[in-house]
């Protein structure tokens, strides 16, 4: 059962690689056919059996003579038709699946250019007379990569008051720093995930490149800064976030 219908899948696309590779031969033999075939059957008949000089209407007999030849015209030119209009559908489909993913990455690469990163500088102000020192303060702020480099520097020295103070906190959701750049990974492993399944070979490579020099350009030497920060800086959350992270460090490197 299978092997029939295998036979006839095959023979089908002999025929379509036939007609799509010699259609404009064919089309030019059906011309050519028509414009002489009139000709042939009413003027030079080489038997009996052709002689069609002695039959009606000539209208009626040219008329059934190239009436067939124009039906395979009209079909050929059809078929042409329909082959066109489904190779656009195909490639206004694979257009509009690759600008998802072209819209995915933009969005990852947005999320990191609206980072923002913002730290308190305090320093002391000089008293006047016996006066006690004035502490003020001033607040710097940082946006995109430049924010993930500062935070990474800072950590876990993050959110101290004037007094320098910081401890590591109880879990990386208390860091929405780290929040946003766990994320950014997670969501980058979800399309690498993706792309692996709906793309052809070629769409595959165009988008995981694209991921791979977008990690490289703004994701990786941050990465890299904050797993040896955390296991500097050990807690109990920190090694399943160092894992995660390193895990798809690894998958995006090995594209």
């Amino acid at each position: 059962m299978n092997n029939s219908s295998g036979k006839k899948e095959n023979i089908s696309d002999k025929i379509e690689n036939i007609l799509s590779k010699h259609r404009i031969f064919l089309l030019l033999i059906l011309i050519i056919s028509l414009i002489i075939s009139p000709i042939i059957f009413s003027k030079l008949s080489l038997t009996t059996l052709t002689d069609l000089t002695k039959t009606g209407q000539i209208g009626d007999t040219i008329g059934g003579i190239t009436a067939p030849l124009i039906g395979l015209i009209a079909a050929l030119l059809i078929y042409l038709s329909f082959k066109e209009q489904y190779k656009a559908n195909i490639e206004n489909k694979n257009s509009q699946k690759l600008q998802y993913y072209f819209d995915f990455i933009s969005d990852i690469n947005h999320d990191i250019d609206t980072f923002v990163y913002s730290k308190e500088r305090y320093f002391q102000a000089q008293p006047q007379s016996n006066n006690p020192p004035i502490i003020s303060s001033y607040t710097l702020y940082f946006n995109g990569s430049f924010a993930l480099y500062e935070f990474i520097s800072d950590f876990p020295n993050v959110y101290t008051d004037h007094t320098g103070i910081s401890k590591i906190r109880k879990s990386y959701t208390d860091y929405q720093e780290l929040n946003l750049l766990l994320f950014v990974f997670r969501n980058l492993d979800e399309i690498i995930k993706k792309a692996n399944v709906d793309l052809n070979n070629n769409e595959k490579k165009l988008i995981l490149n694209k991921i791979k020099i977008l990690y490289q350009a703004k994701v990786e030497l941050p990465a890299y800064n904050l797993i040896k920060k955390l296991r500097e800086n050990y807690s109990d959350w920190s090694i399943d976030f160092i894992n995660e992270i390193e895990k798809i460090c690894k998958i995006i490197l090995s594209l």
